[in-house]
């Protein structure tokens, strides 16, 4: 704990979830706010995810997002242990206007980095086309005639963006603070992955974990509503926010049931 500057004493610990991706989060105490805390995996996969947490807080910190990104302060492997340390910044209050004005401004500048255009039909080699038989008949009914749809765009040579994103962009992972809005847990963050899907999932989370009963239109409606902002800040104006959503969905449809019921929504409203 000394190595990278921090004091011995007290600690909170959030001891994670008990699987092969388990990481615990120490949060140093005492008579200051801590600005750093550390992310300690043993396991393959959980020292997988913080080394790529690692790579992409490395990856923005000279990019115009670092503003919103936590500073890598020091990573450290020893014993089969992996321990990232990285900036902590306290929680602040905001309207719910401003952040999400902060968090379009945010996904727009996202979009930027490492922003190219990708063939339809690479990235639909990527949807397992047998997935499908193990969904209910009305999900399977759709979830066909989407990537029939896709797949006919796909043959017209169809690009569609693909950039750097976060992975698990949710109200959760990203709080206010004395610098505006603050991003964290980039473990699953990937250089190249579809437009759109952090702003998918920062609609579709919360229905998805958090209400008993989510409104189905609505959050589609939401998803595209604020997919559609994000496009517009980050000149990406003219794309069909509907087709980035039904490719992010054929892929997570087998998931949970809230993916099957806006998968049929989708293919509903989509005329």
């Amino acid at each position: 704990v000394r190595r990278s500057g921090v004091d011995d004493g007290e600690y909170a610990l959030y001891l994670g979830t008990p699987d092969e991706n388990r990481k615990t989060v120490v949060v140093p105490l005492g008579g200051t706010t801590p600005d750093v805390i550390l992310k300690v995996a043993m396991l393959d996969k959980a020292r997988a995810s913080l080394r790529n947490e690692a790579a992409a807080l490395n990856a923005l910190a000279f990019s115009p997002l670092a503003i919103y990104i936590p500073k890598l302060v020091d990573v450290v492997e020893a014993g089969g242990i992996l321990t990232i340390y990285q900036e902590y910044r306290p929680r602040k209050a905001v309207n719910r206007r401003q952040m999400r004005k902060s968090v379009i401004g945010f996904l727009a500048g996202l979009s930027r980095v490492e922003r190219r255009k990708q063939r339809l039909e690479v990235l639909l080699e990527n949807i397992p086309v047998e997935a499908c038989s193990r969904l209910h008949d009305k999900v399977a009914i759709a979830w066909r005639v989407l990537y029939a749809r896709l797949e006919s765009l796909s043959e017209a040579g169809t690009l569609l963006w693909v950039h750097r994103s976060h992975g698990d962009f949710a109200s959760w992972n990203c709080s206010w603070s004395a610098q505006g809005l603050f991003v964290f847990d980039w473990e699953a963050s990937r250089e190249q992955d579809l437009a759109f899907g952090d702003v998918f999932y920062y609609v579709i989370a919360p229905a998805l974990l958090i209400q008993r009963n989510p409104h189905v239109q609505e959050t589609l409606d939401a998803a595209l509503f604020l997919a559609q902002q994000v496009a517009e800040s980050a000149n990406m104006a003219g794309v069909d926010c509907r087709m980035y959503l039904a490719l992010w969905l054929l892929g997570r449809v087998g998931e949970a049931s809230l993916y099957g019921e806006l998968l049929k929504l989708l293919e509903g409203n989509w005329l």
